[in-house]
């Protein structure tokens, strides 16, 4: 019998928090399901974490099967979040018939473990890393290729790096095992895989930190892409002109203010005033209106001039928004 020690465990536990991501990911699929491809993917890595502390339990046929088609199925695993990624990144990709060559290494090797006598040209394991790295590489590049949008600049962040570390494991753990495959089986007391697999474990147990400590966010970065986009720039002596106006004349005391009615007052089309205030504030409308209603409450509730009145709030203004009920203390103030 087999003795359980801590690496072990610690990769069992981590195949446990692998499965459940994939079942995480599989519940927030889309309509288009494209995110299944990579709920399909976390699956296969997380039920080959969980076979692997055991390879060594038995002899048997069934269990030797068993080890043998879980690692394969690792072949899976590249063109699924491949398709993933390509089908997320480009609005003209659909699913195909032809993306059923990708398959084809699968059932290549499935073939050699139902029947051994087929021949196979190179081991289960080398299948694999070359598999990883090539669909790493490629899964990369169309990541890269569409957080570049429209620009030859590349708007890649560190958040959005993030986004694709799934795709590092698949040629950066390869490379660990090819340098590691003759030095640590002897040396170090343990079979050279522990250490890609403690890696991928390393990366679940993040993963899955991350999920509980911020669930909406986290699946929404890892499964909502949204373009990156250069900037658009805006006519700074505009904006200036546009916030002077509403200053100065203080259009913001109107009730009845809407950015139809200030594109009136001012001059400016409302397109122009939504998208200066948009771009160049980082606020909307009503957020540029109330800043100033409520800078203008507060001078006035502070000067000596209105302390003889009290504001009442009745029910009636109780139900109008925060900037009606803002322009109604102004109101009251100014009587």
């Amino acid at each position: 019998m087999q003795n359980i020690h801590f690496l072990q465990i610690f990769i069992l536990i981590g195949a446990a928090q692998g499965m459940l991501l994939a079942v995480a990911v599989f519940k927030r699929s889309d309509k288009q399901n494209h995110n299944i491809f990579l709920a399909f993917g976390l699956l296969v890595i997380a039920a080959r974490l969980a076979i692997y502390p055991f390879r060594d339990i038995s002899e048997s046929g069934l269990w030797l099967f068993i080890k043998s088609f879980s690692l394969i199925s690792l072949l899976l695993v590249g063109p699924a979040i491949w398709l993933f990624i390509r089908l997320k990144t480009s609005i003209k990709a659909k699913l195909s018939p032809f993306y059923l060559l990708h398959l084809l290494p699968f059932l290549y090797y499935a073939t050699h473990v139902v029947y051994p006598a087929f021949p196979i040209p190179t081991c289960y394991s080398y299948a694999t890393l070359i598999s990883g790295t090539s669909y790493g590489l490629i899964g990369l590049f169309f990541a890269v290729k569409f957080r570049q949008g429209e620009s030859s600049a590349l708007y890649f962040s560190r958040t959005q790096v993030r986004l694709y570390s799934l795709a590092f494991p698949l040629f950066l753990i390869p490379v660990l095992i090819i340098s590691l495959m003759d030095l640590s089986y002897n040396s170090l007391g343990f079979h050279p895989a522990t250490i890609p697999y403690l890696g991928l474990t390393v990366i679940f147990y993040r993963m899955g930190f991350k999920s509980m400590s911020d669930s909406r966010g986290f699946y929404k970065r890892l499964l909502v892409f949204e373009p990156i986009t250069p900037p658009i720039a805006i006519d700074q002596l505009q904006l200036e002109r546009l916030v002077h106006l509403v200053e100065s004349e203080k259009h913001y005391l109107d009730q009845e203010l809407t950015i139809q009615s200030l594109s009136l007052k001012t001059g400016f089309t409302r397109h122009e005033i939504s998208e200066l205030i948009n771009k160049g504030l980082g606020k909307n409308f009503n957020e540029f209106i109330n800043h100033y209603r409520v800078e203008e409450a507060k001078t006035k509730l502070l000067d000596d001039q209105y302390q003889h009145l009290s504001i009442a709030v009745s029910e009636k203004s109780q139900a109008l928004s925060p900037g009606l009920l803002l322009t109604s203390v102004l109101s009251n103030l100014a009587e």
